[in-house]
């Protein structure tokens, strides 16, 4: 007996070009390239399109008294509202609402045989060869790479660590740190306005084999190095917002106030803003000092008590910003690599 398909799939017959206004699609995905260049895509394919970041962003747009005739989601998304969650949601709200599920997640091999054939009726059921799947970091396992170029089609999604480890980012950066990589800027139209820059990046080309079927191919990737400036920006300032909140949180250990803890060794404050850091996660970005504050008193005989100076110790601790470690941080904000098959001269980076 035929086993049923891990995940619903629709039939690729529902892109077919349709006149300008005909069909809504509501495009949800987390990934942001992934989310406007599927955006993109479909648009120039004659449909309206509407976009949200995540499932809750999309339950808010299906609640709207809006036309929508497909709900085109990812699979697998954070937030805690995963795709096929999403869909059940959505059905309650707008019972004939059309479904395509969308995903890349190869990581287990049950998952990624199941979707083989999906990225083969793609270009089957088109009857063409050539046609662009655009997915996000989940997609870019090796074999579902290979496969789709076996098939002769284009993909273009960005890499995990696992497919991009850090010292092959450290290489493609280094040159781009140094000064002797130029870059390529991307600006985004803006209506009535000048052009937006939007990101900056340069290119490596790289030669890949694997196999598919029982057969070893051979192509070429390119790399698309490639800073967000939004992205970057972004980061940047949560990374400020997080140091600011370590120190001040650092800070707070000094306070003795009843009810709160004291500290009298310094390994045990060291242990409690060490914590402090690893919560914000801003480890090896700020230095913690800690300093014993020593003070002789002269005490009074008092009953039984005698006179003489006692020696009192207290303990305080700061947290001061690693000024070069933040600096090294924030260079790498923003920056990822999209890997493509397709030609530069298809698709160039500024596009």
């Amino acid at each position: 007996m035929a086993q049923p398909p891990l995940f619903p799939v629709l039939s690729c017959n529902a892109m077919e070009v349709r006149p300008q206004g005909a069909d809504t699609i509501l495009i949800v995905d987390d990934d942001e390239l992934v989310r406007k260049s599927a955006a993109t895509l479909i648009a120039r394919l004659g449909y309206r399109v509407l976009s949200a970041a995540s499932g809750p962003e999309a339950l808010e747009i299906l609640r709207q008294d809006t036309s929508i005739d497909l709900l085109f989601t990812d699979i697998f998304m954070p937030g805690g509202l995963h795709g096929p969650q999403l869909v059940t949601a959505a059905r309650r709200l707008r019972p004939e609402l059309k479904i395509l599920f969308t995903s890349g997640y190869f990581e287990h091999a049950e998952v990624r045989h199941a979707f083989d054939p999906a990225i083969e009726q793609v270009s089957q059921s088109l009857q063409e060869h050539g046609l662009l799947d655009v997915g996000d970091s989940k997609m870019g396992a090796m074999e579902t790479r290979a496969f789709v170029q076996a098939q002769q089609d284009y993909y273009l999604m960005p890499l995990a660590s696992k497919q991009m480890p850090d010292a092959v980012l450290t290489e493609y950066l280094k040159p781009v740190w140094t000064g002797e990589q130029a870059l390529t800027a991307v600006y985004r139209d803006r209506e009535g306005s000048q052009p937006e820059l939007i990101a900056e990046g340069y290119e490596r080309t790289v030669t890949l084999s694997s196999d598919v079927r029982g057969k070893t191919i051979t192509w070429t990737e390119r790399h698309l190095i490639v800073r967000s400036i939004q992205q970057a920006k972004a980061a940047r300032d949560a990374l400020q917002v997080r140091l600011a909140k370590a120190q001040a949180e650092v800070g707070h250990l000094n306070e003795h106030k009843q009810g709160k803890k004291r500290y009298d060794d310094v390994a045990s404050l060291q242990q409690a803003a060490q914590a402090i850091l690893k919560q914000h996660r801003v480890d090896g970005l700020l230095r913690v000092t800690i300093e014993e504050q020593v003070e002789e008193r002269w005490v009074r005989a008092y009953g039984n008590r005698s006179a003489g100076v006692r020696v009192e110790r207290a303990l305080s601790v700061r947290a001061e910003v690693d000024a070069p470690a933040v600096e090294e941080a924030i260079r790498w904000l923003g920056w990822r690599v999209y890997a493509t098959n397709q030609p530069k001269e298809v698709l160039p980076l500024a596009q």
